[in-house]
């Protein structure tokens, strides 16, 4: 819920100890105070002592809490960010902002239409020639079993991105094996299939068949930065003396794993930072 990161306005004056960095943001107890004045539920003294606090306080952060830090430490993308930077970090206006790439996840229950997928195939491979079986017959060109992953290229005219079997992440290796030679077997088994929109149910049903009563969950979000070649980098350092980012690493790679080796290093940035300062009394 930070709105703000500044460097402290006597900072030029501070001990080494002493904390160089304001953070303005929300709290808790600002957003429940803000809920009930709008829904009309908060008492006469509420309502009052919030107009106080905020009266008293907007001209310099705009009604935020202001806490002083040493180290401040940015876990999200600045692309997607109301975070503002005043007196720290530089411009950082001047790395281009990537767009974020759409990715919606859809899961049902079913088996794979091998049928749709073979006369799909033979749509979009031109220069057989006159009277081929397989353009006769789609049946021909159908895998003998359901594949457990199916990936498409950019050019596709497919409205999807890949589809995939599912595993629960707690499953064995055996009772994983299990699951996949029976999607193969073409026993109804739950797949995930990414798209750049939500798909109706309609699109959905000409390459599955879906169990009787199998809902579709979606979940639409933006996945991950659009990668350019050459293009420029934000740094994980963004004031050397003490404000760190921990997403820097998803303009390269984005994922939860990724995300691990982010924190990772800015936990090391910020060991260096305290053994730095470290004096004979302790830090």
């Amino acid at each position: 819920r930070a709105r703000l990161v500044r460097r402290a306005s006597s900072a030029s004056h501070l001990a080494s100890w002493e904390p160089s960095f304001e953070v303005a943001y929300h709290t808790a107890e600002q957003d429940e105070a803000a809920a009930k004045m709008k829904s009309g539920g908060s008492s006469p003294a509420e309502a009052a002592a919030a107009a106080t606090r905020k009266q008293t306080t907007e001209s310099e952060t705009e009604g935020l809490f202001v806490e002083a830090f040493h180290i401040v430490i940015v876990a999200h993308p600045l692309e997607q960010s109301k975070l503002r930077f005043e007196g720290c970090c530089g411009d950082l206006s001047q790395v281009e902002k990537p767009s974020f790439q759409r990715c919606t996840a859809h899961f049902l229950r079913g088996t794979l239409n091998l049928r749709n997928f073979a006369e799909a195939g033979i749509k979009q491979v031109s220069g057989r020639p006159a009277g081929d079986p397989y353009e006769a017959d789609p049946q021909a060109s159908m895998p003998l079993f359901a594949p457990a992953q199916i990936l498409t290229t950019a050019d596709t005219t497919t409205p999807f991105y890949s589809i995939g079997l599912q595993l629960p992440v707690d499953m064995s290796h055996k009772d994983a094996h299990e699951v996949v030679t029976r999607a193969e077997r073409g026993e109804p088994q739950v797949y995930k299939i990414f798209a750049s929109e939500p798909l109706p149910e309609a699109e959905l049903d000409k390459w599955f068949t879906r169990t009787r009563g199998s809902q579709i969950q979606v979940v639409d979000w933006y996945a991950y930065p659009q990668y350019t070649v050459p293009q420029t980098f934000r740094p994980f350092v963004l004031d050397a003396d003490g404000v760190y980012y921990i997403n820097a690493i998803e303009q390269v790679a984005s994922a939860m794993e990724m995300s691990l080796i982010g924190a990772r290093n800015v936990t090391n940035l910020v060991s260096d930072w305290v053994s730095q300062r470290r004096g004979p009394r302790g830090f």
